[in-house]
């Protein structure tokens, strides 16, 4: 989506390869979606489902018919572009909306209680938020990678961020194409941190004060981990995509990004340690 809509003018020349992967790659995400969505309730599954085929798959069949009239004659191809027009639209949806539903969506399926009911002892307190499942054996482990991971992707978009806006960097300089591929990494791993990182407070006792603040936070940082990576994208095929809102959108969000997860991060690890706390307390209590 982020290649297809860097470009001012949908209709652009393209090779086949390209097109059919990038409708392959649609494709695959719409699988994906829908493997996602099976942990949804009943009631949400299928509105989940028919989003994520129109928006997802449905970006990847524009794709295919961009290039299939692009190469016809003019005329017909400025008819179709008319006729066209709603599927145009939804990549822009399914890069600036569609995150949000899908990121929803993730966060259910960690919160949804699969494990089997733990022991009174170590149920949760009636005002804290949290499944009531515990962490696996090695969830310490994965916690701390997962900490690691969105420190790396945090710290990576900082410092390119502080280069790119520093006063001697050229923002026309070709060589930032490898910059935006680093910082397309950068939001790819530290997505992959925020979902381990909610995962852990998916099992975490939370206290309700916090809970809205640590569940809407998770939410727009996850966002903005994927419109940071799929925006660097677009940034990378084409400099200042005015497709997709150009300069402005994505310094928006490679702002955006590095504050959401470091509050989380901060939050998180508070919560930990406050948990640890009373958890020793009431195992003291209880001796």
């Amino acid at each position: 989506m982020a290649m297809h809509i860097s470009y001012e003018s949908y209709f652009v020349g393209r090779p086949w390869v390209t097109s059919l992967l990038g409708f392959a790659f649609a494709a695959a995400a719409a699988f994906c979606a829908l493997i996602i969505g099976r942990a949804l309730p009943r009631r949400f599954r299928l509105g989940f489902a028919l989003i994520s085929l129109i928006v997802v798959l449905g970006s990847g069949i524009s794709e295919l018919l961009g290039l299939v009239f692009y190469d016809v004659d003019s005329s017909l191809a400025d008819a179709m572009a008319v006729a066209l027009s709603p599927l145009v639209v939804l990549p822009f949806v399914g890069e600036l909306a569609y995150p949000f539903i899908l990121f929803v969506a993730v966060m259910w399926t960690m919160r949804v209680d699969t494990c089997p009911a733990v022991s009174k002892q170590e149920t949760m307190p009636s005002d804290n938020v949290g499944s009531q499942r515990t962490d696996p054996a090695n969830g310490k482990i994965a916690f701390i990678i997962y900490c690691v991971a969105l420190t790396v992707g945090v710290a990576t978009t900082a410092f390119l961020t502080f280069i790119f806006f520093s006063p001697v960097s050229d923002l026309s300089d070709e060589g930032w194409d490898k910059e935006f591929i680093w910082l397309t990494a950068a939001g790819i791993i530290g997505a992959i941190g925020l979902i381990g990182v909610y995962r852990h407070l998916s099992t975490t006792a939370i206290p309700a004060a916090v809970s809205t603040t640590i569940e809407v936070t998770s939410l727009f940082a996850m966002v903005f981990a994927h419109q940071l990576s799929s925006l660097s994208v677009a940034q990378a095929v084409y400099s200042d995509s005015v497709g997709i809102g150009g300069m402005a959108l994505w310094t928006f969000v490679v702002f955006m990004f590095p504050f959401a997860a470091t509050v989380l991060l901060i939050v998180t690890l508070a919560v930990t340690a406050f948990s640890r706390r009373r958890w020793s307390r009431s195992r003291s209590g209880h001796l």
